[in-house]
């Protein structure tokens, strides 16, 4: 049962829409011949439920949108983790994190195959995404950082990538682009096109890797 945790204290980084996209995308994926599973780790809100009841619902009104072909887990916080791991071995499971929760995100990293760990690349997010890193590097459990909301005109990202391979972390490269599409895709899926994807397909491609390594 490769699970496949993207998990970040801080709020606001990408959690939810990396789950959705990667998940969607391993659907689409001739390299996934497994049912797919989305877990919902953010407890009090339940981001990632509404989104997939939203996406569902408008799905049942136009069939011509994108259907999740994948099962979701959700519930409060001994239901989330009873049902990760009732989820068959074969099976593959993505999970949203909760931001703040870190009872939670360690709990979620002991049953992860791999971590993602999301990230804008801003200064201030650093030292959280090297916390986390930390911890798992403690715990010995795989992990990658993904770069989401690229703004082009910006340097940001590309200092952070500089920090990081000066500190020998393990990242996926290239970034996800802060597009409008992507801003406004709450509630929605994408189809299995690359311009709905925004390089999620790409990077689906990167994560099952580093899983086959």
């Amino acid at each position: 049962m490769p699970v496949i945790s993207i998990l970040n204290i801080k709020g606001g980084t990408g959690k939810s829409i990396s789950t959705m996209w990667l998940a969607t995308a391993a659907t689409y994926s001739d390299q996934v011949t497994v049912p797919v599973h989305v877990a919902d780790g953010d407890v009090a809100q339940g981001t990632l439920s509404a989104w997939y009841e939203d996406a569902q619902a408008a799905h049942a009104e136009n069939p011509e949108l994108p259907s999740a072909n994948f099962e979701l887990i959700s519930g409060n916080y001994a239901q989330l983790l009873r049902g990760i791991k009732k989820v068959p071995k074969k099976d593959l499971v993505f999970v949203d994190g909760s931001p703040g929760d870190h009872s939670m995100v360690r709990e979620l990293s002991a049953l992860s195959d791999l971590v993602i760990i999301p990230t804008k690349g801003t200064p201030g997010e650093l030292e959280q995404v090297l916390t986390i890193a930390e911890r798992l590097r403690a715990d010995n459990i795989p992990y990658r950082i993904i770069f989401t909301m690229w703004k082009k005109s910006a340097n940001v990202i590309q200092e952070l990538r500089d920090v990081l391979d000066s500190l020998d972390e393990p990242y996926i490269w290239p970034p996800i682009a802060d597009t409008a599409f992507l801003s406004r895709a709450y509630g929605t899926l994408p189809r299995n096109h690359f311009k709905d994807m925004e390089g999620y397909d790409s990077l689906l491609e990167k994560v099952l890797e580093q899983l086959n390594d």
